[in-house]
C-alpha cells in the first residue's frame, strides 16, 4: 500500500471498514496511526474486526455470507444455519396468504366439484389427510423452497433439452428413461403381464405413446420373443426425444413420428400408417405416457396436458383388445378432470372378472420356488471352505475386489427377486405406483388397469365424447371463474356426489399407495435429505453441490429403488454399449 494521498486502503471484504470498530480514514491523511502496510496496523485491524466466521470443518467463508453487525439495542440475528420457528399466528397468516394466491391462480380448486372431491378423500382416507398436511408444511420448509429455487434457476439457464435434436447423445437420456421404465415395472409388473399374455395366446402387442428415447419399448421387447410393439413420438425437430438405433433395427417394433393430438383429430388409421402385419388384431397394452416437450401458446398448460390425455385415450379405446391393459401417467391432484379419468377407467374395466389371472398366479408361484432354490444353493456355497483366489498376472488387487463386489451384488439380487419386483401385483387389476429412482419429488404417478370390458356402444359413446373435447379452441374442463362452472366436463354423466358414491372408495384404494410414497419423499426432503447421489461422493469439492455425498444423505426409499433398478438395468445397458446406442 502507498503511504500518502488520503485514499482508503483496498481491504479484503472479510474486514468490514464500515461497522463499529472498523477503519475510519485513509492510509496517510487520517488519524496518524501506523501505516496500513505494517504488521502492527494489520494486527489492529484484525483485533477490531474480530475472527472471521467459521464454516463446517473450520474453514473461513471469507465473510461472503456473514451479516452486518446488529444495530445497538437490537437482538443479534440467529446464527447462520438456524431459523427462528414461526409462531402460530404467523403460520396461520402464511396459510391464508397462500390460499388467496392459490385461489387467484387456480380458481377451480375452490369449485363445488373440487371441494366435494377433496372432502370425500379427507373423510375416508387417513393417508390423504397426512398427504395434505405434509404438503401444507412443505410450503414453509426451507429445504423444499431451496429445491424449487434451484429448479426455477435451472429452467432459466438451460438450453435445448439434451435429447431433443438430431445428433444428440442417445446414451445418457436412454439410460435415464430405461431405468425409469424399470422402476415403474418394479411397481406394476407390466412386462410380466405382457409375458403372461404372450405365453397364453402366442403373441402380445403394446402401443407406447411418447416412446422415445425407448426405455419401456426396449424393456418390453426383451421380455419375451412373442412381444411386439408400436411406438408414437414427436419428431425431435418438433420437441420430441431421439431414440436408440436398436429400435429402428428391431423386426418386432414399428415407429410413427407425429403429434398425437392431430392424429386423433384426423382419426388416423394406425395399422395402415405403420404398415402393421395382416394378423394384427389390436393391442394388449396401451401406454399413455407422453411428457410435454413441445411449445404451447395457450394460456393454461393444463389444456395441453388434458388434450394429450384425451388423444391417447381415444386411440386406446379404438384399438384395445377385450381383457387388455391401459397404463396411464397421471398427476396427484383433486382436479375434476383427473377424477373423471379415474372413474371412466374404472367403469370400463371389469376388475373382478380379470383379477388373479391363472397365468399370473402360476408365475408368482414359480418365482417363489425359484427364489427358494437359489437361496438354498447360495447357502450351500457359503458353507463351503473358502479358497483364496490367486491374483492373475496383470490384474490389480483393486480390480479383483471390484469384480467380487459386482458378483456379490448380482447374486444377492437374484436370490431375492420378490423383494423389489411387484410379483404380488400380478393378480391386481387396478394398481398404482410412484417411481422413486427419479422424479421422486414430483406428483407424477402411474396407474395400470387390467381387464378391459365394455360394450361396443359404450366404447363408441366415449370415443365421441373424446373427439368433442379434442377440438381446437374448446379447452374442455377449463374453469370459468365468473360463471363458476367447468367447460364441457362430459367424460362422465353423473354429478360429482353420485360419482364419489359409486367409485370413490375404489379411487382411494388405488391412490393411497402413491399418496403414502410422496409423503415419504416430502418428509425426506424436508429434513435435508436428497434423491440424487453425487458422482464424486465424499471427495466432492464443489462449493454449491446439493446432491448426496454419502448414503446417509439419501432418502432411504429412494436409495432402495435406485439399487433395485441398477441391478436390473446393468446387463442390458452393457449389451447396448457393446453394439452401440
Amino acid at each position: 500500500f502507498g503511504s500518502g494521498g488520503g485514499a482508503a486502503p483496498r481491504l479484503n471484504n472479510r474486514w468490514d471498514n464500515r461497522g463499529p470498530g472498523g477503519l475510519s480514514g485513509g492510509a496517510g491523511g487520517g488519524s496518524g496511526g501506523d501505516a496500513p502496510g505494517s504488521a502492527a496496523s494489520w494486527n489492529k485491524i484484525r483485533e477490531r474486526a474480530g475472527p472471521p466466521p467459521q464454516m463446517a470443518g473450520g474453514a473461513s467463508d471469507g465473510g461472503r455470507f456473514s451479516a452486518r453487525p446488529a444495530p445497538f439495542g437490537e437482538a443479534p440475528p440467529p446464527p447462520r444455519g438456524e431459523e427462528r420457528p414461526l409462531t402460530k399466528e404467523e403460520l396461520e397468516q402464511a396459510e391464508k396468504e397462500r390460499e388467496q394466491a392459490e385461489k387467484e391462480r387456480h380458481p377451480d380448486m375452490f369449485s363445488v366439484e373440487t371441494t366435494t372431491l377433496q372432502n370425500f378423500y379427507n373423510e375416508h382416507s387417513e393417508v390423504f389427510r397426512e398427504w395434505m398436511q405434509v404438503r401444507s408444511e412443505g410450503y414453509s420448509n426451507k429445504h423444499i423452497a431451496h429445491f424449487f429455487e434451484r429448479k426455477k434457476s435451472g429452467k432459466q439457464t438451460q438450453s435445448k433439452r439434451a435429447g431433443a435434436h438430431e445428433g444428440a447423445d442417445k446414451q445418457p437420456i436412454f439410460t435415464q428413461f430405461f431405468k425409469y421404465a424399470i422402476d415403474i415395472d418394479n411397481g406394476l409388473a407390466y412386462t410380466e403381464r405382457c409375458k403372461d399374455i404372450a405365453i397364453a395366446t402366442g403373441s402380445s402387442w403394446f402401443l407406447d405413446f411418447g416412446f422415445a428415447p425407448g426405455g419401456m419399448a426396449d424393456l418390453l421387447l426383451n421380455t419375451h420373443p412373442d412381444i411386439k410393439g408400436v411406438g408414437v413420438t414427436l419428431d425431435p425437430s418438433a420437441g420430441g426425444n431421439v431414440y436408440i438405433d436398436a429400435l429402428d433395427r428391431h423386426d418386432r417394433f414399428w415407429s410413427y413420428l407425429g403429434d398425437v393430438i392431430l392424429m386423433a383429430r384426423d382419426d388416423l388409421d394406425l395399422k395402415k400408417a405403420c404398415n402393421l402385419p395382416d394378423d394384427f388384431e389390436g393391442f394388449d397394452l396401451v401406454i399413455i405416457g407422453i411428457t410435454i416437450h413441445q411449445e404451447w401458446d395457450g394460456e393454461n398448460m393444463n389444456e395441453l396436458k388434458d388434450l394429450l390425455h384425451f388423444a391417447q385415450l381415444y386411440f386406446a379405446l379404438k384399438y384395445l383388445k377385450p381383457g387388455g391393459m391401459v397404463m396411464m401417467r397421471m398427476h396427484m391432484s383433486v382436479r375434476l378432470v383427473d377424477c373423471h379419468f379415474l372413474s371412466l377407467m374404472l367403469s370400463m374395466f371389469d376388475l373382478e372378472k380379470f383379477s388373479g389371472l391363472e397365468v399370473g398366479r402360476q408365475r408368482i408361484h414359480d418365482a417363489k420356488l425359484q427364489a427358494e432354490r437359489e437361496k438354498l444353493a447360495a447357502d450351500r456355497e457359503a458353507a463351503k471352505p473358502k479358497v483364496e483366489e490367486s491374483q492373475p498376472k496383470g490384474v490389480s488387487k483393486l480390480d479383483m475386489l471390484c469384480k467380487k463386489m459386482d458378483q456379490h451384488d448380482l447374486s444377492a439380487a437374484k436370490r431375492e427377486p420378490e423383494k423389489h419386483y411387484a410379483w404380488q401385483n400380478l393378480g391386481k387389476t387396478a394398481v398404482a405406483t410412484k417411481p422413486f429412482s427419479t422424479f421422486s419429488m414430483r406428483k407424477t404417478y402411474w396407474v395400470l388397469y387390467h381387464g378391459f370390458e365394455c360394450s361396443a356402444d359404450q366404447r363408441q359413446k366415449v370415443m365421441e365424447k373424446l373427439m368433442t373435447v379434442l377440438q381446437p379452441n374448446v379447452f374442455a374442463y377449463g374453469y370459468n371463474a365468473e360463471e363458476e362452472r367447468f367447460n364441457l366436463p362430459i367424460l362422465m354423466d353423473e354429478p360429482i356426489a353420485e360419482l364419489m358414491d359409486k367409485y370413490g372408495m375404489k379411487m382411494i384404494k388405488i391412490l393411497e399407495d402413491v399418496w403414502d410414497k410422496q409423503v415419504l419423499a416430502l418428509k425426506g426432503f424436508m429434513t435435508g435429505l436428497t434423491d440424487k447421489y453425487c458422482r464424486d461422493g465424499p471427495s466432492c469439492r464443489r462449493r454449491h453441490c446439493n446432491m448426496a455425498h454419502r448414503p446417509s444423505d439419501m432418502i432411504p426409499a429412494v436409495l432402495d429403488a435406485l439399487h433395485a433398478v441398477d441391478v436390473r438395468a446393468r446387463p442390458r445397458l452393457a449389451e447396448l454399449a457393446a453394439i452401440g446406442f
